[in-house]
């Protein structure tokens, strides 16, 4: 249907991993979105990195963060989608043209 709606208008999974870790973030949200794609809901990927205590004082930045994995996204994404279990929604910290190809080559690839 088309339109616009709200986000409460949607039955959405939304759980960032919390961590500062890209492998840990990275395989947390994947694996939320291979188990909660089974249920049938819509997945939001939340590919972002939270700074602990000191980096919030000393860095790194959330931008340096979010360049160190959204060099990631691309690769692990694609290796684990399928027609049935890929992301909805993509949140990052900082929006490139690269995000932007991501989101492109799963409409292609998945038909969204």
């Amino acid at each position: 249907m088309r339109g616009f709606y709200k986000y409460s208008q949607f039955n959405v999974y939304n759980d960032y991993s919390d961590t500062n870790n890209a492998d840990t973030m990275s395989q947390d949200q994947l694996r939320k979105m291979a188990m909660q794609k089974s249920q049938g809901t819509y997945f939001l990927l939340s590919w972002t990195l939270t700074q602990d205590e000191n980096q919030v004082i000393v860095g790194p930045s959330i931008l340096s963060l979010a360049d160190q994995v959204n060099q990631l996204l691309y690769l692990r994404l694609m290796q684990v989608s399928t027609t049935t279990v890929f992301p909805n929604i993509v949140y990052v910290d900082a929006f490139t043209s690269q995000v932007t190809t991501l989101a492109m080559a799963l409409n292609n690839r998945f038909g969204g």
